[in-house]
């Protein structure tokens, strides 16, 4: 799966990079703890040809209503709650 690094991760990469993981790593680890989000086809388009600091800003902004509907996903909050919680995540896929 391709992600989007979030935050730096050792080993993978600093904010803003794109890398390919396993499907599992990136649900399972990387995504509930806020760490990366999945680079859809839209988000890339959307931000490839900008640097680091403008792509935040534009998905941030409100401009990729993709990156939007993604931060109000089920599964988007479910992966801080359960941390939160303690306590592995249930992801429904919506």
């Amino acid at each position: 799966m391709k992600i989007i690094l979030q935050k730096p991760v050792d080993k993978l990469g600093v904010p803003g990079d794109v890398v390919d993981v396993a499907d599992g790593y990136a649900r399972n680890y990387l995504m509930p703890r806020g760490l990366a989000v999945q680079a859809t086809k839209a988000l890339w388009h959307g931000t490839s040809h900008l640097s680091v600091r403008d792509a935040y800003a534009k998905m941030r902004s409100g401009a990729i209503p993709e990156y939007q509907r993604m931060k109000q996903s089920e599964d988007y909050l479910e992966g801080p709650r359960a941390f939160a919680e303690k306590r592995e995540p249930v992801f429904k896929g919506r």
